[in-house]
C-alpha cells in the first residue's frame, strides 16, 4: 500500500475516534441517549415499587437536563394514580423499599410549591412522622443496604419540603445504626446485609462479599442524601465523609472498561460488566465532582470512562443492557437484561455529565433550576436552603427569593445574561432549617 493511502487512512481512523469520543461527551448527544433510554419503560401505569420508585428519579433527572414537560406530566400522573401514598398504598408502612418514591412525590411539589399542592407530599410526611415515632427502639435501623437509596433521600427531601427538620436527626440515627452493623470501616464498602459480614460468607478467593449494585445503592444514595442536607447540619460531615471513603475504594475497583462487575472483590468469578452497578457509582461520582465533595482531577477519568462504558450498552430500542437481575447478591448479567431501576440511575448520571462537562468546578445547586410553567417565557426556579450555592441560568435577567409562604425577600438583577454564574444568599437569608425559592426572571434587564 503507497504511503499516501495509508496516511489517507490513519487521518480518517484517527478523526473516525476523535469524533466519536467527542460525541458521547456532547450535551445534546447525552440528553438525546438519556431520552432514548427513559422512553424504554417510560409510563404513568407503572407500579410504585423500588423499582419503579428508582426508575422515577431518571425520569426527573431527564426533566431537569430537558425540561420537557412530558416528563413531569407523566411522573404526575403516576403518583396521582398511586394516591401520592406510600407502595400498596400503605399509610404505616416502616420498610424503606415502599418509600423510594416519596423521592418523586417531594420533586414533583418542588416544581410547584403552591400550598395547594402539599397534598403531594403530606402523605409521605404522615407515613414518615408514624414510622420514627412507632418503631421499638431496638429496630430504628435498615435491615439491608439497598435501604440507603430507598429511604434516605425521600426522608431529606420530604423535610425540606414540609419543612419539617426533626425527620432529618431520626434519619441520622437509623443510618447511623445501619452503618455500624453493615459498614466495613476497613474497605470502606457496605455488605448487604448482616449475613454477608465476614467471615460468614467468602468469595472463591477467601475475601469478602461486596455486591456491586448493593454498594451502588449507598453511593448514590449518599449523593442524593448530601444534595438536600442543610450545609450546616450537625451530622452533615459523617455523610461527606463516608461517601468520600466510599468513593475512593469504588474507583480502586472499577474495571479498565470504566465498567464495575457484581462482585467488587471477586472479578474472575464475575467478570461481566453490570451497568446498575455501574450506573449509580458513575451518578455519585459525578455529583460528587459538580458538588466539590470529590476532587475533579482524581475522579473526573473514572466518571468518563463509566459513561462511556455505560452509552456502549445501549440497545437500539433504549434498554439499558448488561443489568443484573432483581436480587441480593453478585450474580450473571447478559446483553439481554435490562431493569427499569438502571435506566433510571443512567439518566441521573447523564444529568450530572451535562453539569460536568460544562462547568470546571462550579458548585452545582441543591435544587437544579427546573421548568416550573408551559406558558410565557419559560420560568425556572430552585428550592434551595442553608449555605449551599446554586446556579441561575444563562438567559435569566434576575433573581427573586421567596420563603414557601410567598412572602418576597430580596432580589436581584443582572447586567449580562448571556452566561451562566453561581450566586450565593445573603448571609441573613441563610437558615439550615428552612428552604427558599429562587426565580429566575427572563425579563429586559434594567
Amino acid at each position: 500500500m503507497k504511503l499516501l493511502q495509508r496516511l489517507t487512512i490513519l487521518a480518517v481512523l484517527v478523526s473516525f475516534t476523535s469524533a466519536s469520543a467527542l460525541t458521547e461527551f456532547d450535551v445534546d448527544s447525552i440528553k438525546t441517549i438519556c431520552k432514548r433510554v427513559i422512553k424504554h419503560s417510560l409510563s404513568s401505569t407503572l407500579d410504585n415499587t423500588w423499582i419503579e420508585g428508582a426508575y422515577y428519579t431518571g425520569v426527573m433527572g431527564t426533566l431537569a437536563m430537558t425540561s420537557d414537560h412530558q416528563y413531569l406530566d407523566t411522573a404526575k400522573a403516576w403518583a396521582t394514580n398511586h394516591q401520592w401514598l406510600a407502595w400498596n398504598k400503605s399509610t404505616t408502612t416502616t420498610t424503606g423499599d415502599d418509600q423510594c418514591c416519596f423521592q418523586t412525590y417531594a420533586e414533583i411539589f418542588m416544581q410547584d410549591t403552591s400550598a395547594a399542592n402539599s397534598y403531594m407530599y403530606q402523605p409521605a410526611l404522615a407515613n414518615l412522622n408514624h414510622m420514627f415515632t412507632s418503631a421499638p427502639l431496638g429496630g430504628r435501623q435498615w435491615g439491608w443496604c439497598d435501604l440507603l437509596f430507598m429511604a434516605p433521600p425521600a426522608i431529606t427531601r420530604v423535610a425540606l419540603v414540609s419543612k419539617t427538620p426533626a425527620l432529618l436527626d431520626s434519619m441520622t440515627t437509623y443510618y447511623s445504626n445501619t452503618s455500624k452493623t453493615l459498614y466495613d470501616t476497613v474497605a470502606h464498602l457496605y455488605f448487604r446485609d448482616p449475613s454477608f459480614i465476614y467471615p460468614a460468607q467468602k468469595t472463591s478467593h477467601g475475601n469478602k462479599v461486596f455486591w456491586s449494585r448493593g454498594n451502588g445503592w449507598v453511593e448514590a444514595g449518599l449523593a442524593r442524601v448530601l444534595q438536600y442536607l442543610p450545609a450546616n447540619y450537625s451530622s452533615r460531615s459523617k455523610y461527606v465523609t463516608q461517601f468520600q471513603q466510599m468513593s475512593a475504594a469504588l474507583k480502586a475497583v472499577q474495571g479498565g472498561d470504566g465498567l464495575w462487575r457484581t462482585s467488587l472483590y471477586d472479578t474472575i468469578q464475575y467478570p461481566d460488566p453490570e451497568m446498575s452497578g455501574t450506573c449509580f457509582f458513575a451518578f455519585g461520582m459525578a455529583w460528587g465532582i459538580n458538588n466539590g465533595i470529590l476532587d475533579r482531577a482524581t475522579f473526573e477519568p473514572s466518571v468518563r470512562k463509566a459513561w462511556s462504558g455505560m452509552v456502549k450498552n445501549v440497545a437500539a430500542n433504549g434498554a439499558l443492557m448488561r443489568v443484573q437481575d432483581v436480587g441480593t447478591q453478585p450474580g450473571t448479567t447478559s446483553v439481554n437484561m435490562s431493569k427499569p431501576y438502571a435506566e433510571g440511575a443512567f439518566c441521573l448520571t447523564g444529568k450530572e455529565m451535562i453539569a460536568l462537562v460544562t462547568t470546571t468546578g462550579v458548585h452545582q445547586s441543591a435544587a437544579t433550576p427546573q421548568t416550573a410553567k408551559r406558558t410565557g417565557i419559560a420560568a425556572k426556579q430552585a428550592l434551595i436552603c442553608g449555605t449551599q450555592h446554586f446556579v441561575v441560568p444563562a438567559g435569566a435577567t434576575g433573581y427573586s427569593v421567596f420563603n414557601l409562604a410567598g412572602q418576597s425577600l430580596y432580589s436581584s438583577r443582572r447586567l449580562d445574561a448571556a452566561h451562566a454564574e453561581t450566586a450565593v444568599l445573603p448571609a441573613e437569608l441563610r437558615n439550615a432549617s428552612q428552604a427558599v425559592l429562587v426565580k429566575f426572571d427572563y425579563g429586559p434587564s434594567r
